[in-house]
């Protein structure tokens, strides 16, 4: 098994399948990144709220992205909240902690991270 199954192996087994309710807020605006979200159908919408309450959506996640990419990055805070639809998804723990090298799973194979 090569280093990068290994690594996406340790990743799938700390998954969490749940199920979000219309609008839910999965997290908000400069909450703590604790959570990768994976949506298995449906989208993730990334939204801006403004000071006055009224939000704009400024992005949407679908089944082939996650939420918090930001994290591999090294950031500990979201800056917009995401709102799911009522569809299931896959919640990750701790991207941060699971993930030496978060590169390892992203580049393709061969490349040096």
């Amino acid at each position: 098994m090569s280093y990068r199954h290994a690594v996406l192996k340790e990743v799938i087994a700390d998954l969490e399948f749940i199920r979000c309710q219309s609008q839910e807020i999965l997290l908000d605006a400069d909450s703590s990144l604790g959570h990768v979200f994976f949506p298995e159908s449906g989208v993730v919408s990334v939204v801006a709220v403004y000071a006055d309450g009224n939000i704009i959506e400024m992005a949407t996640i679908g089944r082939e992205g996650c939420t918090g990419v930001q994290a591999v990055f090294g950031a500990k805070i979201s800056s917009a909240r995401l709102q799911g639809v009522p569809r299931p998804l896959v919640r990750q723990s701790d991207f941060r902690e699971t993930l030496s090298n978060p590169f390892d799973i992203l580049l393709p194979e061969g490349l040096p991270a």
